[in-house]
């Protein structure tokens, strides 16, 4: 029988006693399993080829930091900043945003045969998704920014009550989609899959505008 490890606790806000703690590096370690990253700074570091696997993140920062090549297995990051990490070929699977702030990040980096994420209440602003299959995602009440979704696989994603600027869905499959009370979105009908995806009024209008059709 498979031991399970037990839950480890990395807080950097706990006092210091020794030089030695001062100096320690959470993420020294090569493998991470039940671990728990609470404000923990990891800013521009390097965290290659790692694997974390039912790991938890807490208001950590994580900006610029290389995870290329990492594994991240059924992993949560809540309150973090993600913003401008490095995702070569790194593994998703099963891993949740929720209050994140992620902006420039180019998820289609990301090992394309392992690409598993949410996202709730984050803000994502200029990031890219193309070229990825992410059938069933969930944006869910995020802030959507300047960011792109080309030639890229959403059957069945849920942007319910996201809220979008600036952002391009071109070749997108968004058939069975939702964006129910989403706002802001410019989707072409012509240039996208939207068979059996969901809209609410009044913003279902913009689809219209792109057929040429005059609504009085």
């Amino acid at each position: 029988m498979k031991s399970t490890a037990a839950p480890t606790l990395f807080d950097t806000t706990r006092a210091m006693t020794t030089h030695d703690e001062a100096e320690a590096d959470p993420f020294a370690a090569e493998e991470f399993e039940n671990a728990t990253f609470a404000n923990v700074s990891a800013r521009g570091g390097v965290l290659r080829g790692k694997t974390f696997t039912r790991c938890h993140f807490k208001n950590c920062d994580l900006s610029g930091a290389n995870l290329s090549g990492s594994l991240f297995e059924n992993c949560t990051f809540t309150d973090c900043n993600v913003s401008l990490v490095i995702m070569n070929d790194a593994k998703m699977r099963g891993v949740t945003f929720t209050a994140c702030k992620i902006l420039g990040v180019v998820f289609s980096q990301c090992n394309t045969l392992s690409v598993d994420m949410n996202f709730t209440k984050c803000m994502l602003r200029n990031c890219n998704f193309s070229e990825l299959t992410l059938r069933k995602m969930s944006v869910r009440q995020c802030e959507i920014i300047d960011s792109d979704f080309i030639n890229v696989d959403l059957t069945g994603a849920d942007f319910s009550d996201s809220s979008f600027t600036g952002s391009e869905f071109n070749n997108a499959n968004l058939t069975r989609a939702s964006f129910i009370d989403a706002r802001g979105y410019a989707i072409n009908p012509l240039s996208n899959k939207i068979k059996k995806a969901q809209f609410s009024m009044p913003e279902a209008i913009s689809l219209v505008e792109y057929l040429g059709v005059v609504i009085k």
